[in-house]
């Protein structure tokens, strides 16, 4: 993006203006009159957006009030141009002056110099700029003169970069592979040919070297797959009868008695009845017996099929007991 005429433009009512060892801001506002200097807002380009060509004009405008060798009028001038940059935008938000933390120290050294003039004009322009908060300040420099000084180092630094680089490489690399590039050569088909054969002889004696030695130069790629899938097949017979050999002495493997199903009940345990219903039934009997007196064969009975019950139990317990442990050698 180029600003360099609007840059112009204020450099010459900069100049005009210190020509004339001006110090007053009417004697700006004089020459922007004559000079019809508000047009310049309408001088953007229609594909830049407003605030970043207000903020070019400023920075244009503070690169005369930092600059270093200039005389009193012309860092005047640059301010006073700052200030009617600022106070003619036709926004009715207008785009604050944003200022470096550099500019701002050269800013207040222009104002201590104002101080020692007793320019009292030049002092309460700047002390209404800030009161009503034109600036917005940052740590980064926007002014395009400086930006265009560092990217004029760099792009050197980097051109003595690429010097350097070249001159160690046409130190180890020969010039012709150098200037013209293989990379963007047209192959023709006489020189595709010679390649090809050459990287076949190359393939089949890198087989012949790393696989037999009495196999034939000559073979060809349809050989080699089919070889390869022969191979494959035979893997996979074999991986197949290793999981079928393991899988039958598996299964001739005697089961614990953990696998076999549970001895029956004996008639007399008729599996219908929990524990805690022997025990409860047990309990009902001596209490609905304690004053007629106790029915000994009907407690025994109780009693029998409780301690076969509490049996049974148990040898569940051990069933799942043999269960794990056969699950465990099976496993390791």
């Amino acid at each position: 993006m180029d600003f360099s005429a609007s840059a112009l433009d204020i450099e010459e009512l900069v100049a005009a203006f210190a020509e004339m060892e001006g110090t007053e801001l009417d004697q700006m506002k004089e020459l922007w009159r004559t000079r019809n200097f508000s047009f310049i807002h309408e001088a953007r380009p229609k594909d830049i957006i407003p605030s970043f060509y207000a903020q070019a004009l400023f920075s244009s405008a503070l690169s005369h009030v930092v600059a270093e060798d200039a005389s009193l009028s012309w860092k005047l001038g640059g301010l006073y141009v700052l200030y009617i940059l600022h106070e003619t935008q036709a926004l009715e938000e207008r785009y604050k002056i944003y200022l470096a933390l550099e500019e701002l120290e050269a800013l207040i050294s222009l104002v201590r110099l104002i101080k020692q003039r007793r320019l009292a004009v030049a002092f309460k322009v700047v002390q209404r700029m800030f009161d009503e908060q034109m600036f917005l300040f940052g740590s980064v420099s926007a002014n395009q003169k400086r930006i265009a000084s560092c990217m004029d180092k760099v792009a050197h630094q980097a051109a003595l970069s690429v010097q350097q680089a070249r001159s160690r490489l046409l130190a180890n690399v020969p010039a012709r592979e150098h200037v013209e590039g293989q990379l963007v050569q047209d192959l023709e088909l006489d020189a595709l040919a010679p390649l090809t054969s050459d990287y076949a002889a190359a393939r089949n004696r890198a087989l012949r070297l790393a696989g037999d030695s009495n196999r034939p130069a000559g073979e060809d790629d349809a050989n080699e797959v089919r070889d390869a899938l022969r191979e494959a097949q035979a893997w996979d017979v074999q991986k197949s009868g290793i999981l079928t050999s393991a899988a039958e002495s598996s299964s001739k493997r005697p089961l614990p008695t953990a696998f076999r199903r549970p001895p029956a009940p004996k008639q007399a345990r008729r599996g219908r009845k929990t524990i805690e219903e022997y025990e409860r039934e047990l309990r009902q009997h001596r209490e609905a017996h304690r004053t007629e007196g106790p029915d000994a064969e009907y407690e025994k009975e109780l009693e029998e099929e409780l301690d076969r019950a509490l049996e049974i139990v148990d040898d569940v317990e051990l069933w799942k007991t043999e269960i794990v442990q056969y699950v465990g050698d099976v496993i390791a």
